[in-house]
């Protein structure tokens, strides 16, 4: 009886104290805080370098896990001399991210956005007519029209700098993973590609 009484001491005591060195990420009390960021990428689409001009904003969860959503627009068209036709490149979706760990000065973020993107015909702007009638929405409503759509996988890697409390600057790497392209003569292969991410991030952290 004296050994059992031990024994029970023994296995409350010590589930006590790795109850109290255990870090979790479910916490009895869950921060949430949340960030806008600005996002400026250096890519090459269809053999020719460009930048992607995006933004995206999420809630911050203990400071370590982060979901959201997020989109980007490719800076210039796509020229495709076969056809003669210029098409805009954009895509957006969710967005998950891990960081570790955000209160140092300098530290590590990964995130993968998983959404869909289109391309738009916008070469039959060259020849529209002005006709007073009707005004410019109409005519970009009726003649810019989406050719294609496509999925998009794209995860990242971010090195993070805590500028201020409330403003990180981050410089990582990327790979655009396309699917679905269908558009002669363009292909996945020209979608697809590796960017150098620029990453400026504003809120509460």
């Amino acid at each position: 009886m004296k050994q059992l009484a031990l024994y029970c001491i023994i296995y409350f005591t010590t589930f006590s104290v790795i109850a109290e060195e255990t870090e979790t990420f479910l916490q009895e009390k869950l921060k949430v805080k949340g960030f806008g960021s600005p996002i400026v990428k250096l890519t090459q689409v269809h053999n020719e370098f460009d930048l992607m001009i995006g933004a995206r904003g999420a809630v911050l969860l203990n400071r370590a896990f982060a979901i959201g959503i997020g989109g980007y627009s490719l800076a210039s068209s796509i020229h495709v001399s076969e056809t003669n036709s210029n098409f805009e490149m954009e895509y957006a979706g969710l967005i998950l991210e891990f960081v570790f760990p955000s209160d140092k000065l300098i530290h590590l973020s990964a995130n993968t956005l998983l959404g869909w993107g289109s391309l738009n015909n916008a070469a039959n702007r060259n020849w529209m007519s002005y006709d007073p009638y009707y005004d410019d929405r109409y005519h970009y409503a009726n003649y810019n029209l989406v050719d294609d759509s496509f999925l998009v996988i794209e995860p990242e890697l971010n090195l993070e700098l805590n500028m201020t409390t409330f403003f990180r600057l981050g410089l990582g790497i990327s790979y655009r993973y396309i699917s679905g392209v269908g558009l002669i003569p363009l292909t996945n292969s020209d979608l697809k590609g590796l960017a150098a991410v620029f990453t400026f991030k504003v809120g509460k952290f």
